[in-house]
């Protein structure tokens, strides 16, 4: 069938050309085509088992994200207390000197 459509739009395409030389051709491509229906017929034939597995590594995925931007969100406050100058305070001036 992708090789029928590929053919079509091929020809569609000389026509366009004849008529307007300027015209962009109409891209077809049969083997992405063919990789599309292959993966969504795969995807279709799912398992119970493999639905389920997938719910849980989604449930995993999102955990792991979740605690990700907690540690970003703490090194980044870290890091500004660390870039934070201390207040000078009239009494640690005076035990200094």
């Amino acid at each position: 069938m992708e090789d029928l459509k590929e053919r079509f739009y091929a020809i569609v395409n000389e026509i366009a050309i004849l008529k307007d030389p300027t015209c962009e051709p109409i891209c077809f491509d049969a083997d992405h085509e063919r990789r599309r229906k292959e993966q969504l017929i795969r995807l279709y034939n799912r398992t119970k088992m493999e639905l389920k597995e997938e719910e849980f590594l989604m449930g995993e995925l999102k955990k792991i994200e979740t605690r990700k931007k907690e540690r970003e969100r703490k090194a980044h406050d870290l890091q500004k207390l660390i870039n934070t100058e201390p207040p000078a305070s009239p009494s640690v001036r005076c035990a200094l000197f």
